[in-house]
């Protein structure tokens, strides 16, 4: 029979190793843990600056709609105005202005109105298209085109009007009012 011997753990064998199942040095462990847990961090914070990224591209989409719902709302406003209910279309422009620009409308809406009356004019607008040439946080330029179907007592059958419509909007409180519009093209 033959006898074996056994050696304490950590005892070291003829080539100087450790013996099997004997304990890795600490600094080991944390160097090979440091080197898997560098990698995850990295992924980790790597993917909150996505996300965060993503999110904050969605917030800025998110305002740029508004402002460009905003612009095709009182473009139509503009162009929707009819005999039968001027007093209404007239005070819907209104309320989606600001600053000079409705102190502006609200001044000649007596002459609005009695214009509209007089020719017994309905038009009726659709947006075409709308984009934004700028935006801030607290300002816009949008262009609007608009194409509006007109009658009134010199044209009783419907002709068809196009507008092109430069719209500076001004952040009031969280809406966008316009502030200024200009025909162009």
């Amino acid at each position: 029979m033959t006898k074996t011997s056994r050696r304490p753990a950590g005892t070291p064998t003829r080539r100087g190793a450790p013996a099997p199942g004997a304990d890795i040095p600490a600094v080991i462990v944390y160097v090979v843990l440091g080197l898997l847990v560098i990698p995850v961090v990295a992924v980790t914070v790597f993917s909150a600056m996505i996300v965060a990224r993503h999110g904050a591209v969605a917030d800025e989409e998110a305002a740029r709609e508004k402002v460009l719902l905003a612009a095709r709302q009182q473009a139509l406003n503009f162009t929707t105005i009819g005999y039968k209910s001027v007093d209404r279309d007239v005070q819907r422009v209104i309320n989606g202005a600001t600053g000079d620009f409705r102190a502006s409308y609200e001044q000649n809406r007596t002459t609005i109105k009695q214009t509209v009356t007089k020719n017994k004019s309905t038009s009726k607008g659709e947006v075409l298209s709308a984009g934004l040439r700028s935006v801030d946080s607290d300002s816009a330029v949008a262009l609007v085109v608009v194409d509006a179907s007109v009658t009134n007592v010199a044209h009783e059958k419907p002709t068809l009007q196009n507008y092109r419509m430069q719209l500076d909007l001004a952040k009031t409180g969280d809406r966008w009012l316009v502030s200024g519009v200009e025909f162009v093209g």
